[in-house]
């Protein structure tokens, strides 16, 4: 069919049946039309939409994050400026000798033994030793504890072992597994 042959027989229809064909191809035009491209740009919109509101909960959580990360840095700083630098040497043995001096309990230390360090990692290195304290009051041994918490140097105590004496129950045996980290 030709489109004269469809434009004579367009002619040949009385007004009403023509207004009839051309609003029912302005309506399948317009379903088309509807079909092929509104239809598929609403989807995208709400694609879009969904999309929106996930990047808005990742940014929110981003924030939140990043004063988290701000609050840590906070906190870390003052535990930095404690740890040792590789440049300046620090002897964590000689420290504990004159912390118990200090705190007068050096004539009750009986031993130091360095432990075997982990890897380093994440730029620092782990110093471990183990400090024995024998015949102790409780007196003594919580002063040496807090003159280690007081140090100018980072010192975590990651093991603190008591052993009551038989022959003196007032009297402790004391273990300390110490640890101090070092930038390297």
């Amino acid at each position: 069919m030709s489109f004269r042959s469809l434009a004579l027989w367009f002619v040949g229809l009385s007004r009403r049946e023509r207004v009839i064909v051309v609003g029912g191809g302005a309506l399948v035009l317009g379903a088309g039309l509807f079909l092929l491209v509104v239809e598929p740009l609403g989807e995208r919109v709400r694609l879009l939409d969904q999309l929106i509101a996930r990047k808005e909960l990742d940014v929110r959580e981003m924030q939140s994050l990043t004063r988290d990360y701000a609050r840590a840095q906070q906190r870390l700083a003052p535990l930095l400026a404690r740890v040792g630098d590789a440049r300046r040497p620090f002897s964590l043995e000689q420290h504990i000798r004159e912390l118990a001096t200090q705190s007068a309990s050096g004539d009750r230390l009986s031993s130091l033994h360095p432990q075997a360090a982990p890897p380093a990692s994440l730029g620092f290195q782990e110093i471990v030793l183990e400090a024995r304290w024998d015949r102790m009051t409780a007196d003594r041994l919580v002063r040496v504890v807090a003159a280690i918490e007081r140090s100018p140097h980072l010192i975590r105590i990651k093991r603190l072992t008591l052993k009551p004496r038989f022959d003196s129950p007032t009297e402790l045996d004391a273990t300390l597994l110490l640890a101090t980290y070092q930038k390297v």
